[in-house]
């Protein structure tokens, strides 16, 4: 399992950016967005790179899950914007700004513009509106763990019980058919592990 990891995050290349819906954004049609909205709609847009690097890992201690999320969406070639703007958009990202550890498996830009794609929808509000009120907040919740599991501890779990009380299958270096990418992100209230896929709980 753990050579499986390695071969996953040792992966390099730039990937095909998928379709994606179609917004064509401008600095007038941007400016009046809310920021979750103005992130997604640059992110679909092409207008930030994607690109499947492993994000600069955090020494223990140096700064909260949060601030990882963060400081990614602003380096050169971002992975988290979108996971930021959902974020944002459900107003979780307080949860991960104090001390109480968590195991985030982080989805990249690629894998929510892939999301969005297959329910043909160009917002998280969209998401919303189409599947229920809080399906965002859900199945956000499903990509976190309680406590810090470095990458030896999750590829060794059959599965893991995530914040919205559901199971997820871990099968080598893959949980709920998502790849995981990069691995033991530390943070001062956890680790972030990346995976190309945003898993969907049963909603």
């Amino acid at each position: 399992p753990r050579a499986a990891l390695e071969r996953n995050e040792g992966r390099s290349g730039k990937l095909t950016d998928p379709a994606s819906p179609r917004i064509n954004p401008s600095k007038s049609s941007t400016s009046t967005m809310s920021r979750p909205a103005r992130l997604l709609t640059l992110a679909i847009a092409g207008l930030l790179a994607v690109q499947p690097l492993r994000v600069e890992a955090a020494k223990p201690g140096s700064s909260t899950i949060a601030e990882l999320v963060v400081a990614n969406t602003q380096a050169a070639q971002p992975q988290f914007t979108l996971l930021l703007a959902a974020l944002e958009y459900t107003g979780l990202t307080a949860t991960f700004t104090g001390k109480t550890p968590y195991t985030v498996f982080a989805p990249t830009d690629d894998a929510f513009i892939a999301l969005l794609n297959v329910l043909q929808v160009n917002s998280f509000a969209a998401i919303d509106a189409k599947l229920g009120e809080g399906t965002v907040a859900k199945v956000l919740l499903y990509h976190v763990t309680r406590g810090v599991r470095l990458s030896q501890s999750v590829v060794n779990a059959r599965q893991i019980e995530m914040l919205n009380g559901q199971n997820a299958v871990v099968n080598d270096a893959t949980i709920e058919g998502a790849n995981i990418i990069a691995i033991d992100n530390r943070a001062s209230n956890g680790v972030v592990h990346v995976i190309d896929k945003v898993i969907l709980p049963e909603l």
